[in-house]
Parts: C-alpha cells; structure tokens; sequence
C-alpha cells in the first residue's frame, strides 16, 4: 500500500503578511512620542515655563522623555522582528537606528545641560532672595 501524500510531507509554513505599511509605523511611533510629552504637560509641565531656570529645567525634562523614548524605539528596530522586516527592510532599517542613535545621543547630552543650568540657575536665584 503507497503512503498518502498528506501524511508523508511536511507543510511548509507561508509567511504571514502584515497588513502595516511604513507610514503607519512611522504615525504609531509619533503618537506615542506625542502621548509622553502630552502626559508630560498634563502633569503640570508646562507650570515650569515662567522663569528662565524653570524653563531650561523643562527643557531639560523633555529632552529627557523624549531621548529615553527614542532609545526604546531603537531596540525595537533592532529587534530583527519578523514583520517590520517585511515591511521596512533591514537596510532602512539600519539606516534608522543609525541616525535615531545620533538623536538620542544628542538629547541625552541636551538634558544634563539644560537640567544642570536650570537648576543652577533656580539655586542661585534662590539663595539671592
């Protein structure tokens, strides 16, 4: 008696397709950088923003939010997941992590100065008074 053919060969798997294009990626990722800093404002950040001190200090903070947030994103796209592979291509994808490790690296630097200064500067003012 012959096998059957269903019992004796293995299924091979179909890559699934994501329905995402690259623009929805980029739009959820700028939501979410959007939602941080508006929970940022909606704790009271703006409040900061009327003395030159508690502005750099603001700034400070949001550089902060927005520099952690952005280095998350960076393991994300080099998490070698499946469908943003297919979706975007690891040659862009590089490219991405690339220039988002340049902004990252730069907002970071951005938030010890200005929190630095800013408190400084509120200690100083302070200590006037």
């Amino acid at each position: 008696m012959q096998p059957s053919l269903s019992r004796g060969l293995a299924r091979v798997p179909v890559p699934r397709v994501w329905p995402l294009r690259p623009a929805d990626i980029g739009g959820l990722l700028l939501g979410v950088g959007a939602l941080v800093v508006g929970m940022w404002v909606r704790h009271g950040g703006l409040d900061q923003l009327t003395t030159l001190s508690g502005t750099l200090t603001a700034t400070g903070q949001v550089t902060a939010l927005v520099g952690t947030y952005l280095a998350l994103v960076q393991l994300v796209l080099m998490s070698r997941s499946p469908w943003l592979d297919q979706q975007v291509g690891m040659e862009r994808i590089a490219v991405w992590h690339r220039w988002i490790g340049f902004s990252v690296l730069w907002l970071l630097v951005a938030h010890v100065v200005f929190t630095t200064t800013g408190y400084a500067m509120g200690l100083s003012n302070s200590r006037a008074s």
